[in-house]
């Protein structure tokens, strides 16, 4: 055969125009991919660190929703506020209202001091028009005279929450004589009495802005970046550099994020409030350190391929012949022929897989005839524990209640209990693997009714299956072990009375099995939790039977249990009595 005939050079010949053309199309695209990439990874690593700074904040938050949540966990709070609501209408004397008003203030400033260092005051304004506020700088600080608080933005945000919630963004504390900061922030609080469903009073607390000088001093990034929080209203709240954010987020709220080019903008929305973090990069940066990606990917592509075209050349020959002898040994495999042996006196990879394919063809052999055959055996033996657990479970209190009935004289239920245990044994002693919904049903019957003998009033059951249903083919005693937990782990534990219903329907979705008990119900998180030969058996013994069944287990504590099989239509499997 000629050279230019060959495997070989067919090879070699396609390797190099696929490699050329492939590096051709990288030559243009890698350098785009990771100017992408890099953004991207960019951008996840700032959405990650816009992420911790949330947490941080958000913690904040959960502290002044703390402080403002006070009265509905504290019950001397509540009542001294409704003492001061019920004498605002029978003109109660100043003195009167003291102790309450002092319970207010000192309840307040307890809870303050276990906040954060950031977390400045609590201020709480009652119907009646007084307000009392409590700082950790001061204690209780005094109140501005005459403060016109019904005009103010946080009091009218609070009143016409839907929930009385509002997050308030920066302001001055013009409430307070003597102001702690210059700009604080807050969380405002419509506190409604739980019995009248009036309202009572509004709780404010506030926190320093310097909360946010701390978010960003530590955070250190590859280029310049401008940092910013705004609030639910687009109103710039903090900034690291005020100069360049205000045009900057006056434009973004204008135009839309997308519309500023000079940055690449990331922000974060905080849930709670409805805020937003934001980092403006410098897009000129970013691009200046994509530059050198393109140098890189040319060379590389470029020595990539030379070094391809040279290896391919001289290797190409000890690469196909044993890997065309190996794909003929595959054939013969696929074929059926498992006498197929490789061999190849080289030790590299291709004589590894040769070895690896000699092994797969004698693990064929032996799983055909070992595994299969231990496999069957295996579902043989389960099905024998199964017929064997049946038995000594439950017959002596059957047995015991088969003294009782002879000892009362119930000669006619003693005849009737003995026929069908009679009945039961026969059906589970019997060497057939499979039976019919209607014959398993009678077994149910037959236990259920025995156990009756045991529980009496205590159990009651109810057995139905769609006639189409009877000559269904399953396994057998694959509804007995449900039933047993049903009795044994559902109902018996609880004392009181307990039903279980039994039904076999069609649907739309497929054949449905269904067991249910209004016992006392589990607690689980998948089948190790599961002991037993029980469920578990009986979900092997399913799928064994039909692959592509489910059980599916409904449970709550208290409210019982409710156990699917569900065999699709298309699986399933009928009684044939021609046969």
């Amino acid at each position: 055969m000629r050279f230019s005939h060959s495997l070989r050079f067919r090879l070699i010949l396609v390797f190099i125009i696929t490699i050329l053309l492939f590096a051709t199309f990288i030559m243009f695209t890698l350098p785009m991919y990771y100017k992408d990439l890099l953004n991207d990874q960019t951008t996840t690593l700032k959405e990650s660190t816009l992420k911790a700074m949330e947490k941080n904040l958000e913690s904040y938050f959960s502290e002044l929703n703390r402080l403002t949540v006070i009265p509905y966990y504290d019950e001397e709070f509540m009542l001294a506020l409704n003492k001061i609501e019920y004498a605002a209408f029978y003109e109660f004397e100043e003195n009167d209202l003291y102790p309450f008003y002092d319970t207010l203030s000192s309840t307040l400033q307890s809870y303050l001091l276990n906040t954060r260092d950031e977390v400045l005051s609590t201020v709480l304004v009652h119907n009646n028009g007084q307000m009392i506020s409590c700082s950790k700088k001061y204690g209780s600080s005094t109140i501005t005279y005459d403060y016109p608080y019904r005009e103010k933005d946080w009091y009218k945000k609070a009143m016409d929450a839907e929930d009385g919630i509002a997050f308030i963004s920066n302001h001055s504390q013009d409430y307070l004589y003597k102001a702690i900061e210059k700009d604080v922030f807050s969380f405002t609080r419509l506190i409604i009495d739980p019995t009248t469903k009036e309202p009572l009073c509004v709780i404010m607390a506030d926190a320093s802005t310097d909360v946010f000088e701390l978010l960003f001093k530590d955070i250190v990034l590859d280029v310049s970046y401008i940092g910013c929080i705004i609030d639910a209203d687009g109103n710039l709240i903090y900034s690291n550099n005020s100069t360049l954010a205000y045009p900057l987020v006056t434009q973004m709220n204008r135009q839309g994020v997308n519309a500023i080019e000079e940055y690449l903008t990331i922000e974060k929305v905080i849930d709670e409030s409805g805020w937003k973090m934001i980092l403006f990069l410098s897009q000129k940066e970013l691009d200046a350190k994509n530059n050198t990606i393109y140098l890189f990917s040319f060379s590389f592509i470029l020595l990539e391929v030379l070094l391809t075209i040279f290896i391919l050349f001289f290797l190409s020959k000890t690469i196909t012949d044993p890997f065309n002898r190996l794909s003929e040994g595959i054939k013969e495999v696929e074929k059926g022929n498992l006498q197929v042996t490789f061999y190849d006196k080289g030790k590299g990879e291709l004589a590894l897989l040769g070895h690896s394919l000699n092994h797969m063809v004698k693990r064929l052999n032996d799983l055909i005839n070992r595994e299969y055959k231990a496999r069957i055996s295996q579902q043989q033996a389960k099905y024998a524990a199964l017929q064997s657990q049946i038995q000594p479970h439950f017959l002596y209190n059957t047995l015991n209640g088969f003294i009782g009935l002879n000892r009362l004289g119930k000669h006619k239920e003693l005849d009737e209990a003995i026929i069908s245990l009679t009945r039961m044994l026969r059906y589970t002693l019997s060497q057939d693997e499979q039976t019919t919904i209607k014959e398993e049903m009678k077994l149910l019957k037959h236990y259920l009714y025995l156990q009756k003998l045991r529980f009496d009033t205590r159990l009651d059951y109810q057995i139905t299956t769609d006639p189409n249903l009877n000559n269904l083919l399953i396994p057998k005693l694959l509804l007995q072990p449900l039933v047993e937990n049903a009795i044994i782990h559902g109902i018996e534990p609880l004392h009181l009375n307990g039903f279980i219903d039994i039904e076999g329907k069609v649907t739309e979705e497929g054949i449905y099995l269904v067991i249910h008990d209004n016992g006392e119900g589990m607690d689980f998180r998948d089948w190790a939790h599961f002991d037993g030969i029980g469920l578990k058996n009986v979900r092997e013994r399913l799928l064994f039977y039909y692959k592509n069944a489910q059980i599916q287990i409904y449970s709550e504590h208290l409210k019982g249990t409710t156990i699917e099989m569900i065999i699709p239509k298309g699986d399933a499997l009928y009684e044939d009595f021609n046969s």
